[in-house]
C-alpha cells in the first residue's frame, strides 16, 4: 500500500497461516504482527523494499517465521517489540 504496512494480522487475531506472499514497497512495513496475537504461522514469504521494516512483531507470543526471505527493506529486516 502506499499509505501503510502490506499485510496486518490485527489485534488478538490468532491461529491464522500466512504462506506464499509478496509484499513489497509499502509505506510502512511489509507484513505486520499486531499486539496480542499468538500462534500465527508466517512462511515462505518474500519480503522487500519496503519503506520502514520488512517483518514487525509486536507484544505477541508463540508465533512461529519460517523460511521468509527479508531483503533490502529501509529500516530493519525484523522488528521484535
Amino acid at each position: 500500500t502506499k499509505k501503510k504496512h502490506g499485510i496486518i494480522i490485527s489485534r488478538e487475531v490468532n491461529d491464522s497461516f500466512i504462506f506464499n506472499n509478496r509484499s513489497y514497497d509499502n509505506h510502512l512495513s511489509g507484513l505486520v504482527i499486531d499486539r496480542n496475537s499468538v500462534n500465527n504461522l508466517i512462511a515462505y514469504n518474500e519480503i522487500y523494499k519496503n519503506h520502514t521494516d520488512g517483518i514487525t512483531l509486536y507484544e505477541s507470543a508463540d508465533n512461529l517465521l519460517w523460511g521468509n526471505k527479508v531483503i533490502s527493506n529501509t529500516r530493519h529486516g525484523i522488528r521484535i517489540r
